[in-house]
């Protein structure tokens, strides 16, 4: 009798053991891997994304493509982004960028879109299935010294700069 109830807690292991082995392969088959090559990607774009906005801010480009000497906004600045982000970026990446003004009053930070005629992108169509990595930068203008009645003043922006960037084809 002994043996009998002995043979019966092996089957009971062997049973609950087998259980346990099949619902993970059960359970690791219906789930879906994370893709390391996604996630490198969008990693990747990140940091194309900062290094592309970090360069352009040290060679000051945004203030020469931005503004006027006397600090007055250029025509068609955006369309002169648009085509240096196209060279400064790897081929097959698609951007979107916005340029926001960074104002400070009563203690709060307030964005305003940045002048936008035409917008600061290189595709057209359906985007829905691509996924965007985002990346933003802050960027204080240098100090432009400019005539008023008054006198003569120091004005200075601060700009919020907001790239989406993407690999992938559109619809």
């Amino acid at each position: 009798m002994r043996n009998k109830k002995g043979q019966i807690r092996i089957f009971e292991a062997v049973f609950a053991t087998a259980i346990i082995l099949l619902s993970f392969y059960i359970l690791s088959t219906l789930s879906a891997p994370t893709n390391p090559a996604i996630i490198r990607g969008e990693e990747d774009l990140e940091k194309i994304g900062y290094n592309v906005l970090n360069t352009m801010a040290e060679e000051r480009i945004f203030d020469k493509i931005i503004f006027n000497d006397d600090f007055t906004i250029k025509d068609s600045w955006e369309d002169s982004l648009k085509v240096i982000f196209q060279e400064l970026l790897p081929e097959g990446i698609l951007f979107n960028v916005t340029v926001y003004n960074a104002t400070y009053q009563n203690g709060l930070v307030e964005l305003k879109s940045f002048y936008h005629v035409n917008p600061i992108r290189n595709f057209e169509g359906n985007i829905s299935k691509l996924t965007f990595v985002t990346t933003t930068y802050v960027y204080t203008t240098k100090v432009y010294r400019v005539m008023t009645p008054e006198g003569e003043t120091c004005k200075w922006a601060t700009l919020v700069i907001v790239m989406q960037l993407s690999r992938g084809e559109t619809e």
